[in-house]
């Protein structure tokens, strides 16, 4: 009985809850035949593992739910942006996940921002002056960037940031040229409404007022083929600028190349040799110097002692024809271009 009773206190002082399981005690005295005295065994509840599996997922998914989620943006200093989301301080900065997901990510140079400046190197700078060289821009802008030059693009007149320590090389146009093409890709850009071109006759490069380079003219008279071939229009395929230098006119020939020019006799006797063989110079006329039976070039337009075929001038008639006789001179017939010997003291106006 004594036994009994102290199982029972121990049984009402621990406490007896739901799922705990009797064990019977048997009684050696009096008392035995009686119903058994319950002694309680506590044990884990099935499920107790399971309500604590269940309390840590939740508290990991708490604790998840308070952090940025970083999945479709940038997490940046503790804070959640949206890509292409721009930096709050920086107009030049946003968030770009596939660079940068827990940083600022430049914009490219150039990239516009605020109401008149553009980005280079991750900042804005305002430039809305125009320029004629760099040190209008140094003036009048916002001081590059590190690692960028403050510059002027004088075909456009406008101010720019460029990387590195100096600015790109201003273009020059070539010292010569022979054609717009060479103008209008080595010169710096015209202004708006021109072109550049390229003066032929001179060899240097120009700037023309309207949109198109002057239509190419051929010279009145040449001397060479290099001025028919600089100053004509292009040829046709297959042929070529030429001069001849007899008649001082420009052709096209019939070939790739021009003619080769006549080559004078080493030695002459007669002006008609000279005449026939000798390279022909329009203005000019090919002679025989008999002393030394070498050809030369007349300017005069006929050799010494013989009336020039077509005269221009009393003078030419003068200078080249044979002496007249006393109480004549040698004269020019305006009408009929002819050298002509007048009675008079002067040849008639």
């Amino acid at each position: 009985m004594t036994i009994a009773l102290v199982m029972l206190a121990a049984s009402a002082a621990c406490g007896k809850g739901a799922g705990d399981h009797e064990l019977a005690v048997p009684d050696s005295g009096a008392d035995a035949g009686r119903r058994p005295v319950e002694a309680s065994v506590t044990r884990p509840r099935p499920d107790a593992a399971r309500d604590h599996r269940v309390d840590a997922r939740r508290d990991v998914t708490l604790i998840e739910a308070a952090a940025p989620d970083s999945s479709a943006g940038c997490v940046i200093v503790g804070v959640s942006y949206r890509t292409n989301e721009p930096n709050p301080t920086n107009a030049c900065q946003t968030c770009q996940p596939a660079v940068a997901p827990t940083a600022w990510t430049s914009q490219p140079d150039g990239a516009r921002c605020g109401a008149d400046g553009s980005c280079f190197g991750g900042v804005c700078m305002a430039c809305p002056v125009t320029c004629s060289n760099a040190g209008t821009c140094a003036v009048e802008c916002d001081e590059p960037p590190a690692g960028y030059s403050l510059c002027c693009d004088a075909s456009t007149s406008t101010c720019f940031y460029s990387a590195g320590t100096t600015c790109p090389a201003e273009a020059e146009c070539p010292s010569t040229c022979t054609s717009d093409a060479e103008c209008q890709s080595q010169c710096p850009a015209a202004t708006a409404g021109s072109v550049n071109c390229c003066d032929v006759a001179t060899g240097a490069c120009f700037e023309s007022t309207v949109a198109e380079c002057p239509t190419p003219v051929c010279p009145t008279t040449c001397t060479a083929d290099s001025q028919c071939q600089g100053q004509c229009p292009t040829a046709p395929a297959g042929s070529v600028n030429c001069c001849d230098t007899k008649t001082g006119a420009c052709f096209q020939s019939a070939t790739s190349t021009c003619p080769q020019p006549q080559v004078c006799p080493s030695v002459c006797t007669s002006n008609s040799e000279c005449e026939a063989d000798c390279p022909a110079v329009y203005g000019s006329v090919a002679c025989c110097y008999e002393p030394t039976s070498v050809c030369f070039e007349s300017a005069l337009g006929a050799c010494p002692g013989q009336c020039p075929s077509a005269c221009s001038t009393d003078s030419q008639c003068a200078a080249t024809c044979p002496a007249a006789p006393a109480g004549y001179l040698n004269c020019c017939d305006s009408t009929t271009r002819t050298c002509f010997q007048s009675p008079a003291a002067t040849c008639p106006e």
